[in-house]
């Protein structure tokens, strides 16, 4: 018998009605159910053929577990090696160099101190910034968002500099990632090294892909 195994998180319609489905199809050898999982054992393979994970982006022990569910033989639906190479700013500068049309957008530095770094680990980075040139690309209408968070957690809508530069300290999450500002999609991360801004004007047009320049 082969199993489906569904991982989740706080969502409560999706995850059911996907198992469901799934064990109402009747397929002869497979089954579907929430997957249950404890200390994972480094030479036994999970008991699930198939995983559709819904919540490893959110938790680092699920997100090693699937790798090793990978590893030995287990499919994962959706990849979780692609987490350590899903960076919101890399993904726009990508998107741009194949031709869709994406707002200016600027990543910038951490607004604290990550754990166990202090100002001497910052040496190389420009201090004080240059809002002026920041703003000036970006625009000042936009929302602050992290630069690898996701479900529109920790978004800020900010229309002015004053916003920006007036948001408290302790309005930034915690966990050591990254914030990026988007003029229109301007974004706030976590205390992580970088931070992006990117202008509203454009943000619509964002969304359409156009052409890819040959």
């Amino acid at each position: 018998m082969k199993k489906i195994g569904v991982l989740f998180g706080m969502e409560n319609s999706f995850p059911g009605a996907l198992v469901q489905r799934i064990n109402t199809l009747d397929v002869d050898g497979i089954t579907a159910e929430f997957v249950e999982t404890g200390a994972v054992h480094m030479d036994k393979a999970p008991q699930y053929s198939v995983i559709v994970d819904r919540i490893s982006h959110d938790i680092p022990f699920y997100r090693a577990y699937l790798k090793h569910a990978a590893l030995n033989g287990t499919i994962i639906i959706n990849n979780p090696f692609w987490w350590s190479a899903d960076d919101k700013f890399f993904n726009y500068s990508l998107a741009q160099k194949l031709g869709v049309a994406v707002p200016p957008t600027v990543i910038l530095p951490h607004k604290k101190h990550p754990e166990g770094t202090t100002d001497k680990s910052m040496r190389n980075l420009e201090y004080p910034l240059n809002w002026d040139g920041v703003f000036k690309y970006v625009g000042e209408h936009g929302f602050m968002k992290p630069v690898d968070g996701g479900g529109w957690r920790d978004v800020y809508h900010i229309t002015n500099r004053q916003e920006f530069l007036a948001r408290p300290l302790h309005a930034l999450p915690k966990g050591g990632r990254v914030q990026r500002v988007l003029p229109l999609l301007r974004s706030r991360a976590k205390e992580g090294p970088h931070h992006a801004l990117r202008p509203a004007q454009a943000a619509r047009r964002a969304l359409r892909p156009q052409p890819a320049r040959i």
